[in-house]
This record gives structure tokens, C-alpha cells and sequence, in this order.
């Protein structure tokens, strides 16, 4: 005697943002039955620096700090002019 396939019992998943360094995924749907799943990796977005030049003075070294929205944030001495 064949039985009908009982079908997916499918379970709904949220959506999840990637970040600059974690990735995200589409909301997506698993079975409770079996390995049945829609789940779709989206990859980090990687940082996106935005500059800010702090200019030389005379008695202080001059730099150029990068911030990424995230609030990543780096900072990169400049060479001091030769006089």
C-alpha cells in the first residue's frame, strides 16, 4: 500500500542584516522532518571608512582618522614635514 509524502513541516526563520564583519541571511524556511531548507548566506559587508584629516600644528603631529558607521574606527599618523 502506498502512503502520500507528508510534505515539508516547514518552520519560518527571520531575516538577519549582514554587518561590516558578520555575515546576514534572507528569512528563509527548515522542515522539522528533514535537511529541507531556503536559508541563503549574504556575505559582511566589509567596513566603509569615512576620513577625517586632523591637521599638523606646531607642536603636534598631524593624522587622518578613519570611521566606519559601524564605529570601527582607525587612525593613521601622517609624516611630520621637514623643515
Amino acid at each position: 500500500v502506498e502512503k502520500d509524502a507528508l510534505g515539508h513541516n516547514e518552520i519560518a526563520h527571520d531575516a538577519q542584516a549582514p554587518t561590516c564583519t558578520e555575515i546576514g541571511w534572507d528569512a528563509y524556511v527548515t522542515c522539522s522532518r528533514c535537511s529541507y531548507t531556503t536559508y541563503k548566506e549574504i556575505a559582511a559587508l566589509g567596513h566603509n571608512y569615512d576620513s577625517v584629516v586632523t591637521a599638523p600644528t606646531c607642536e603636534a603631529q598631524g593624522y587622518t582618522t578613519y570611521i566606519c558607521k559601524c564605529g570601527d574606527c582607525l587612525k593613521k599618523a601622517e609624516k611630520a614635514p621637514r623643515l
